[in-house]
């Protein structure tokens, strides 16, 4: 993906992934953002930057190393469609570092739903 998340994120960038900041109440934007694009950048002061920048790399590195990649022709980006519970099952375990990464990312998140 190649793309930093942080404030220097360029206009083009925010464009591929919608940036939706919780702390300004743009909560109604995560489902548009999810439908429009597949994909978003949640910026809220409860989820960690640094641990934001490791999901973005550890994604990426999942979709490129890992056997449940799936492509399309017409697009061109990679989908792998998980559930909590699939993460670290069979055909992620080459990438089980990466695998803890995100499961942290989700439990993060979680918690900052729950608030």
């Amino acid at each position: 993906l190649g793309m930093q998340i942080g404030e220097g994120a360029t206009c083009i960038e925010k464009d591929f992934f919608p940036l939706v900041n919780l702390d300004d109440n743009q909560c109604d934007q995560v489902v548009p953002a999810l439908r429009d694009s597949g994909f978003l950048i949640v910026k809220s002061s409860l989820l960690d930057l640094e641990l934001q920048q490791k999901a973005l790399a550890a994604s990426a590195r999942i979709l490129e190393l890992s056997s449940k990649t799936v492509t399309h022709p017409s697009d061109p980006k990679q989908y792998m469609m998980l559930s909590f519970d699939d993460l670290g099952g069979e055909g992620l375990s080459e990438v089980s570092e990466d695998v803890s990464v995100i499961k942290e990312y989700y439990s993060s998140l979680r918690k900052i739903r729950d608030i």
